[in-house]
């Protein structure tokens, strides 16, 4: 996930306030019917805001704003749906940010073997896991330079991972699989042990 503008919504999500009831607590509201508190923090010491409004009725939402995480949520609910709500939104932001340097961690390491191993000029714009992908282990995309990679690989041997990672990166010089892209994955050195260890899980996947 990138990182989204200031005052951007992260996550946004539907409501039902129709039986809700005011908890009767005591607040300093705004002259728009706006009323802020701090809650609590993210795992980054970022500023849990809870931000009630009366205009808003029907959805949640969560964004990041002037350094704090913002949860905006309609002036209605309870104490306990507020609770809730919060709880909800500050996991989602807690799991967007363990994916994102899950992401970065792997972006280094494409960076690495395209320096180190291949020893190519070309760089991806973006190396990602993805849940998505169960047939294919990895992805390029050589007119944009993204590499997607299946989360699959996230429990194996690390060089089957970096076999993959260099498979894909020679891609971003080389579109087709011809003689040159062999050339260039086999100046990894576990290339062909990485993939005898692939067709095994995809063998044992097809038969198991």
């Amino acid at each position: 996930m990138t990182r989204a503008a200031d005052g951007a919504d992260l996550w946004t999500a539907p409501v039902d306030v129709t039986r809700a009831t005011y908890p009767g607590r005591v607040r300093t509201a705004g002259t728009s019917g706006v009323t802020r508190t701090v809650v609590g923090h993210l795992e980054d010491g970022t500023e849990v805001v809870v931000r009630r409004s009366r205009r808003r009725t029907r959805t949640v939402s969560a964004f990041l704003e002037r350094g704090q995480f913002v949860v905006a949520i309609p002036d209605r609910l309870t104490e306990g749906q507020e609770r809730e709500w919060v709880r909800t939104m500050t996991e989602r932001a807690a799991t967007a940010t363990r994916a994102r340097r899950s992401d970065e961690r792997l972006e280094r390491r494409a960076e690495e073997l395209a320096r180190t191993v291949l020893r190519i000029s070309e760089r991806p714009t973006a190396v990602s896991w993805v849940d998505n992908q169960h047939k294919r282990w990895g992805s390029c995309t050589q007119q944009t330079g993204q590499i997607r990679i299946s989360r699959d690989l996230a429990e194996m041997p690390a060089h089957v991972l970096d076999a993959v990672l260099v498979h894909e990166l020679a891609h971003l010089r080389e579109y087709s699989h011809g003689p040159a892209f062999q050339d260039l994955v086999q100046r990894y050195p576990r290339m062909d042990e990485a993939m005898a260890f692939l067709d095994g899980v995809s063998w044992q996947r097809q038969h198991g």
